[in-house]
């Protein structure tokens, strides 16, 4: 008899030794969770500078999630999710002896896990790594718990829970919750509804307020029970709150397709943001848009931008005219690369006015010319002699243009555009050639209406600023504000007008800068400007590029672009007449440069078909002024005198300074191996 407690001490030391051993293996064997970023990815969010979504998607998950600060939660969440699921949190490394204890003797007197004891980091781990609920995953859950603690700070492990668990629907973490049930921010949550959100990780979908309020409404006054208990609130905080009925948040039914900045938006930053977007100023573009389409052919696309100067803001941005089109209304017309027919003349200009060879006194003839079979015209077909710059350009004559993209050098051209932050292809010399003055490239509505901009900024670039936090601001001088000035001036509202406003005197105008632009064939109608403070560009025209008569510029676009300025931004007050620009060595226009037979490739001296095994190697040799090689549309320099050509077609091309050109198609075949005998 006297045996039995040197008995039971050794059962209690094997027990306690065994258990030990156990921990100490489980220790080694089980590996620490990971967090992989999946549980807590943000869903897509693009909201306008008001915070009111533009563009909202799922994770690849179907989930919501919308992680945030444990800062950004208030105070009563993370108090309210304590309280009821796990009391000594704060306390605790990780696992909690009482509740374990309890847990296990019930476990056991029921045969299976009825109990679980899982405090929040032990649901961490195991909402990290899913596993069905076993007793062995609940002793795997509690080593990684201990594992987690180690490493992370209480306020860690709380943050996580409140951002992964589930809450109903499809709804991830208390942001996207608290959004959904109650239309507020997680910290202006009242403490009724806090604690309804704080129950409902227990049975997300049973306790869903909208499926089953009654069985919601009784879990919420238990975690306030718990919150009086665990002394969270007091009793009359708890009294008040018992009493608030569930309110939910009405959705506002909208089945409006979103807009096409918020999939730019999304394109130009996955992981969402708040935008520039102005939403009252976006409504009222389209109002405007939806105004005209009146005026304009039925099935007319429409595209506009906005951009505020100062800040480079994209402020407004519409893509179609007709969302909810099936064929067009995905289309991003401000994003869409179309030919700009002549509203590019103002930049060409800009740049022979930066040379110091030209200004808007000088002359400068128009006259018909030939280059190479090309014998451009104007649009109203007649030619007018001599005219200063300053009359080719607000007449928007195409004559002009060309014999001073010509003088200038269409490479000089199109660097000062790429400047600019034009896209244009790697062989924009060569494919642009002359046409460059005539709208020879394709650009964006959103790339051209940046560039004007730049003219309200004195000649300073700035790229287009899309997202609130975006805080990089990287300037270059394109023009100098003198260029600037003087175009601003020569293509004023108050010097020509828009259709529809001309006959306003120039006094009760609005002043603005712009210019159109019609594309060849009459696909595309352009009107873009600036008032100093913002940047206004309009498209118009078939996105499946069929022509139109009706899409002339001036009439088509340019109405808008004056009910834009009239209506939808603040006037701004003219700018001085600017001094006149001094002119060194001013460039000549007369018919020895226009004849000028242009470069000449000596070598090949004709079009060539070569046979011979593997690559071929050519002999280039040519003559002119300023030679860039191009060989089937992209520019080479020349290793040494030869070019490799592979078996094949190719087109060689040398274009100098003034944009002209002299080609060679070569073939090189891949000749026949003799067989011997």
């Amino acid at each position: 008899m006297k045996r039995w407690p040197r008995n039971v001490a050794k059962v209690l030391g094997s027990t306690l030794a065994l258990a030990t051993a156990v921990f100490l293996v489980s220790w080694w064997l089980v590996p620490p969770v990971i967090d992989d970023g999946s549980q807590t990815a943000i869903s897509l969010r693009i909201e306008d500078r008001q915070g009111q979504p533009l563009l909202r998607q799922v994770g690849m998950d179907d989930q919501w999630r919308e992680p945030i600060s444990l800062e950004a939660m208030g105070s009563h969440l993370p108090a309210a999710v304590m309280a009821v699921e796990d009391e000594r949190f704060l306390t605790h490394l990780g696992v909690d002896p009482i509740a374990t204890t309890r847990a296990i003797f019930q476990n056991l007197r029921h045969a299976k896990v009825v109990s679980g004891a899982s405090t929040l980091t032990m649901q961490v781990c195991k909402m990290l790594d899913p596993a069905p609920r076993t007793l062995r995953t609940k002793w795997i859950e509690a080593i990684r718990a201990l594992k987690y603690e180690q490493g992370h700070q209480k306020n860690e492990v709380l943050e996580l829970w409140l951002n992964i668990a589930p809450f109903g629907s499809n709804l991830r973490g208390v942001r996207a919750a608290s959004l959904h049930w109650f239309g507020v921010e997680p910290t202006n949550l009242h403490l009724a509804e806090a604690a309804l959100l704080a129950g409902l990780p227990q049975s997300p979908e049973r306790l869903r307020p909208d499926r089953n309020p009654e069985a919601a409404l009784k879990r919420r006054n238990h975690v306030l029970d718990r919150m009086l208990i665990e002394h969270w609130i007091d009793k009359q905080t708890h009294a008040e709150a018992i009493r608030q009925p569930i309110l939910l948040f009405e959705h506002p039914r909208d089945d409006a397709i979103p807009d096409a900045i918020g999939f730019l938006a999304a394109q130009r930053r996955p992981r969402g943001g708040t935008t520039t977007i102005d939403p009252g100023l976006q409504d009222q573009t389209k109002a405007l848009i939806h105004e005209h389409l009146l005026r304009l052919p039925e099935g007319t696309d429409v595209a506009a931008v906005i951009i505020e100067t100062a800040t480079n803001n994209l402020v407004a941005l519409v893509g179609s005219a007709n969302r909810g089109d099936p064929r067009d209304g995905w289309v991003n017309g401000a994003t869409a690369l179309r030919s700009p027919g002549s509203a590019l003349k103002p930049f060409l200009y800009g740049t022979a006015y930066e040379s110091g060879r030209f200004s808007p006194e000088c002359e400068i003839p128009d006259r018909q010319i030939n280059r190479e079979g090309w014998t451009p015209n104007n649009y109203h077909r007649t030619f007018d002699g001599l005219v200063t710059a300053r009359e080719a350009l607000q007449r928007s004559l195409n004559v002009p243009a060309i014999l001073l993209t010509e003088a200038v050098g269409v490479s000089k051209n199109v660097a000062a555009l790429r400047k600019l932050g034009l896209s244009l292809p790697e062989n924009a010399t060569e494919r642009g050639g002359l046409a460059l003055a005539v709208g020879g490239l394709e650009v964006s509505l959103l790339n051209l209406t940046n560039a004007y901009a730049t003219l309200a900024r004195s000649g300073a670039y700035a790229p287009v600023r899309m997202f609130q936090d975006h805080q990089e601001r990287q300037e270059h001088l394109v023009f100098s504000p003198e260029t600037c000035a003087h175009l601003n001036h020569d293509l004023a509202s108050w010097m020509h007008a828009p259709a529809g406003m001309d006959e306003l005197p120039p006094r009760d105008r609005p002043w603005f800068m712009w210019k159109s632009g019609t594309s060849s064939g009459h696909r595309d109608a352009w009107a873009l400007g600036h008032n100093g403070e913002f940047a206004i560009g309009f498209w118009v025209g078939h996105f499946h590029g069929e022509g139109d008569p009706a899409f002339v510029g001036r009439e088509a676009a340019g109405p808008l672009l004056a009910d834009a300025f009239t209506r939808l931004v603040p006037s701004a007050p003219p700018p001085p007449i600017p001094e006149p620009l001094v002119v060194e060595r001013p460039y000549s226009f007369d018919e020895g440069l226009s004849d000028h037979a242009g470069p000449r490739i000596i070598t090949p001296a004709e079009d060539l078909v070569m046979e011979c095994q593997g690559a071929y190697h050519q002999p280039v040799l040519g003559e002119g002024d300023g030679l860039h090689w191009f060989l089937n549309g992209k520019r080479i320099e020349l290793d040494g005198e030869h070019v490799r050509l592979e078996p094949g077609s190719h087109r060689l091309v040398l274009v100098d300074r003034h944009g002209r050109r002299d080609v060679r198609q070569i073939v090189v075949q891949q000749a026949r191996r003799s067989v011997t005998r």
